[in-house]
């Protein structure tokens, strides 16, 4: 009897480092147009919020895959939820203070997973921690949204507008692609870090609201995190099948959304 290929063994590899790019830089692109399309209260948010809920459930269908663990059904299922109810909380509530509780949930779902499986838990370890890494990532899909809505409540003093800082975010990280996508490995991390950095600090400057401090900060993190998540996923045969590999595409889209959040209530906060 065979065994079940793992890793991308047998498979049709198709998905190339630059394909994830396209992939990345795509996703992307999409969320920034959806910072254009306008729905009134209570439910402003709502496009980007469906938007990213295609993106986790694509995510958590490829993420146990990517990482060849066992009981991948059931991981998927909990992070994909968890990350729907994070981006339903955002849209519903218009605060990012439910989302640690919906975290802390999605860690609990994980854990009585694992008590549920009937395969006598092998790799136990390995498979709780792939799906508490993935629930967090949904988790932080939720920021793109709140980072639209905590600009419409009454004590949002100087958040800035979501338009110009999710637009600067996109494209800070679509540039971040293109320099890891076509760059020699061994500076692809600087040059996209840096060229995310400096478009930035560019859009920063054109947009007041963001500021350039705060859009290079915004752009470096962000180039840092695609050039990471390309870096690591590269030593993952199972990167190249379709599946997985568009999970790790998405990974840079969705865990963006706590560090531009985080950059909007700085400069609301401090005014950088």
């Amino acid at each position: 009897m065979g065994s079940t290929p793992t890793f991308g063994q047998g498979a049709i590899q198709v998905m190339t480092a630059s394909t994830r790019s396209v992939v990345t830089a795509a996703g992307a692109t999409a969320l920034a147009a959806t910072a254009f399309v306008r729905v009134d209260p209570p439910l402003v948010g709502l496009i980007p919020a469906l938007l990213l809920g295609v993106g986790a459930a694509v995510f958590a269908a490829g993420w146990p895959r990517l990482l060849g663990v066992p009981a991948q059904r059931g991981s998927s299922v909990v992070i994909a939820l968890t990350g729907w109810a994070a981006l339903g909380s955002a849209v519903l509530t218009q605060m990012f203070s439910y989302l640690p509780a919906i975290l802390a949930g999605g860690v609990i779902a994980a854990f009585v997973h694992q008590m549920l499986r009937k395969d006598g838990r092998p790799r136990l370890v390995e498979s709780l921690s792939a799906t508490v890494a993935g629930v967090i990532v949904a988790v932080f899909a939720a920021g793109w949204v709140t980072t639209i809505t905590r600009f419409l409540q009454a004590d949002a003093r100087a958040h800035p507008n979501p338009t110009a800082l999710i637009l600067t975010a996109a494209c800070a990280l679509t540039v971040a692609c293109v320099a890891t996508a076509f760059t020699p490995r061994a500076i692809a991390g600087t040059a996209a870090t840096l060229a995310a950095g400096v478009l930035g600090a560019l859009l920063g400057w054109i947009f007041p609201a963001v500021g350039l401090v705060a859009g290079a900060a915004l752009g470096a993190c962000l180039g840092l995190l695609q050039s990471s998540v390309q870096h690591a996923f590269e030593l993952f045969p199972s990167s190249r099948r379709v599946r997985p590999a568009l999970s790790a595409a998405l990974l840079p889209v969705l865990a963006a959304g706590v560090p531009v959040y985080t950059i909007a209530r700085v400069i609301a906060n401090l005014g950088v």
